[in-house]
């Protein structure tokens, strides 16, 4: 007995093994409600709304230790990224007196990509006080493994 998987899988035979597992199962749940064994449901299909935003990476560095990624920060603007940037530094302690930077301290790698984020993460960056949110590298991966609350623009 044929399947519905068996029917899917020869439809798009040499396709598949390029497919991100979120576009693979986009297509598959598309060939079910095609083939009538879910119904169709205009929720479901429509995208979720994305909103644009920037992303700041930074990079702790530790005297002795050297550097490690140090998750990011999102901002609504590069307007919010900079004053963001500007206010983080503001608060730093300045150099040595033979200007040498502090034995730990974390420094953006750059000025900001621009991203789209989702409408709730969108509304928690505009909620912030400081012009932008910090994550943990383990949240903001979690976060663009999703698809949803994230996405990179190419450029």
């Amino acid at each position: 007995m044929t399947t519905h998987v068996d029917r899917f899988l020869e439809d798009n035979r040499g396709e598949i093994v390029d497919w991100p597992l979120r576009h693979l199962l986009e297509k598959y749940h598309q060939f079910l409600r095609d083939e009538g064994v879910f119904p169709a449901d205009e929720e479901e299909d429509a995208a979720p709304q994305m909103f644009p935003a920037v992303v700041v990476t930074w990079t702790e560095s530790e005297r002795g230790w050297g550097c490690r990624p140090d998750g990011v920060s999102l901002h609504l603007t590069t307007a919010d990224a900079a004053a963001f940037i500007k206010a983080y530094w503001d608060r730093m302690p300045p150099r040595d007196a033979e200007g040498s930077p502090p034995d730990e301290y974390t420094r953006n790698d750059n000025d900001g990509s621009p991203i789209q984020v989702s409408r709730e993460l969108r509304d928690k960056i505009a909620a912030s006080k400081k012009k932008g949110i910090t994550l943990g590298n383990s949240e903001w991966a979690n976060l663009q493994k999703s698809g949803d609350a994230v996405r990179r623009i190419s450029l």
